[in-house]
């Protein structure tokens, strides 16, 4: 796995030794590597920008090397972004795609911009009643 930020991942090795820390180092390594085998294959013209096109595809198979039982939390998965937007060469066009996904372009925009993650682990509850009790 390349990185850009060698301190930054070590950093986060080292204080992440509990199983739920663990849990977003190893799945974030994971997911970078199966990217760059992805993004290898690619056509030279596509490789510029194409974490996108990459991102969905290698995230499954990272998933696939963890047993079924071992899934990430939306906070979690945030945790893993914003490791890979600091650690990572292609973490930052990582974290647009990931924030296209979960907001509208503007807000997804700006987040982007500012250098933040979208909390993947917000929940909107719509507690408008959907049947009327008689």
């Amino acid at each position: 796995m390349q990185l850009s930020d060698v301190k930054r991942w070590q950093e986060a090795e080292a204080v992440n030794t509990d199983p739920y820390g663990r849990a977003v180092v190893t799945f974030a390594r994971a997911w970078a590597e199966a990217m760059e085998r992805r993004l290898a294959a690619l056509p030279s013209p596509f490789v510029e920008h194409a974490v996108a096109l990459v991102a969905g595809p290698a995230m499954d198979d990272a998933r696939r090397l963890r047993p079924p039982s071992e899934g990430l939390t939306g906070f979690q998965f945030g945790c893993v972004i914003d490791l890979l937007a600091a650690a990572w060469p292609r973490g930052k066009e990582l974290q647009r795609w990931h924030n296209a996904c979960m907001a509208p372009p503007d807000e997804a925009n700006r987040a982007s911009d500012a250098g933040a993650t979208i909390n993947p682990a917000l929940l909107t509850v719509d507690v408008r009643p959907r049947h009327r009790l008689r």
